[in-house]
C-alpha cells in the first residue's frame, strides 16, 4: 500500500480536501442537529476559508519552486505573515460577528490541521504495520 504522503502535492491536496470535508459534514450535521444555526455557519466559514489557505499553499510552493533560494524563502515568509493576517481577520470577524460561533470558526479553521495530523499517524501505524507484518 503507497504512502499518502509520498504522493504528488496535488493529489495529496485533493484527498485531504476529501478527509476534510467528510469531518466537516459530521460536525456541521452536528451542530444543525442541535439547531444550533451560529455553530453551523461559524463550521462553514473556518472550513471553507481552511480549505482555501490550503489550496492556496500548494499554488505558492509551486511558485516557490521556480524561484532561486533567498527569493523563495522570502516568498514563503511573505506568504506565510499574509496567511496569519487572513486567520486573524477570520477569528476577527467570526468574534464580532453575532451571527458566527467564534468557537466554530476556530473549530474550522484548525479541522484541517487535525486531519492532517490524523492522517500522518495513520500513515505511521500502517507502515509499521506493514514492516512488521513483512519481518515476520
Amino acid at each position: 500500500m503507497n504512502n499518502l504522503f509520498a504522493e504528488e502535492p496535488a493529489k495529496v491536496v485533493k484527498i485531504l480536501t476529501k478527509r476534510v470535508l467528510i469531518v466537516g459534514v459530521f460536525l456541521i450535521g452536528s451542530a444543525a442537529v442541535s439547531q444550533d444555526l451560529d455553530a453551523v455557519l461559524g463550521l462553514i466559514f473556518g472550513i471553507s476559508v481552511s480549505l482555501l489557505l490550503f489550496r492556496l499553499k500548494l499554488v505558492q510552493s509551486r511558485q516557490a519552486v521556480e524561484l532561486g533560494q533567498a527569493e523563495a524563502e522570502k516568498y514563503m515568509r511573505n506568504r506565510s505573515f499574509v496567511n496569519y493576517f487572513i486567520y486573524f481577520v477570520v477569528l476577527f470577524t467570526a468574534f464580532n460577528n453575532q451571527n458566527l460561533s467564534f468557537l466554530g470558526a476556530a473549530t474550522g479553521l484548525l479541522i484541517l490541521k487535525f486531519t492532517i495530523i490524523g492522517s500522518a499517524i495513520i500513515e505511521m501505524v500502517k507502515t509499521g504495520w506493514q514492516n512488521y507484518t513483512k519481518d515476520e
